[in-house]
């Protein structure tokens, strides 16, 4: 890489600038022709050169977010604050639940799935978050361990249950409230229904989640089961 880098500064040197044009060089010079060497230099070392500058590009194109120290507790962001003060309106809270389901066919075990839900909420944080108030009474963000947030899987054997009153069943979860001081703010439920059925139910609250980070983290839910 150092013949490239030198090869590189010779054409600056040179009022030679080279950039990439899609997957091609593209050269600008102010002069009449290209110096022979140079030329040269730039056929033999085009692919070198490319990939040299390709790196360069996906490397400015990263955003890196810092990891901010580890503390007690945590300033809420604006939205987040938003979503809080609304949720203490009456039905305010049940308005950001986040829900969703999957329908399982043929084999199925229940404590994997469970075991895959710890698993996750063992990795992310935010799942491990509830929003209290601190001793100035301002509302904070605290990082719980996973055995204090008590998340706890539910399951239901509803086998014969009849298609209007399971909808009701499941519709209620959806609908029922989160407790954003003492959490979980997450919830799942296996709902057994029928031969080698099983509906799997989940229910987030909106200041841990959006709709695109919720779809990433069932993924990655069921890609653990």
């Amino acid at each position: 890489m150092e013949i490239i880098t030198t090869l590189l500064k010779k054409l600056k040197q040179n009022n030679i600038h080279i950039s990439l044009d899609n997957s091609d060089l593209k050269v600008k010079f102010n002069g009449k022709a290209l110096p022979e060497e140079l030329l040269e230099g730039i056929r033999n070392n085009k692919v070198l050169i490319i990939d040299y500058l390709s790196s360069l590009n996906n490397n400015s194109n990263k955003i890196i977010i810092s990891k901010i120290p580890d503390a007690l507790d945590y300033e809420l962001s604006s939205s987040q604050r938003r979503l809080w003060v609304l949720s203490q309106f009456e039905d305010g809270n049940i308005a950001y639940n986040m829900p969703g389901a999957y329908v399982f066919e043929g084999d199925f075990d229940s404590h994997c799935l469970e075991l895959s839900f710890h698993d996750l909420i063992s990795r992310h944080e935010i799942l491990r978050t509830v929003f209290r108030e601190d001793a100035s009474g301002e509302i904070r963000q605290y990082i719980l361990t996973p055995e204090a947030i008590g998340f706890s899987f539910s399951y239901h054997e509803l086998y014969g249950t009849d298609q209007s009153s399971l909808e009701a069943l499941i519709v209620s979860d959806f609908h029922r409230s989160f407790d954003l001081s003492s959490g979980p703010l997450l919830r799942a439920s296996v709902y057994h229904v029928g031969d080698h059925e099983w509906i799997f139910t989940y229910t987030m609250h909106h200041i841990i989640s959006d709709g695109w980070s919720m779809g990433v983290l069932i993924r990655e839910v069921l890609a653990y089961y």
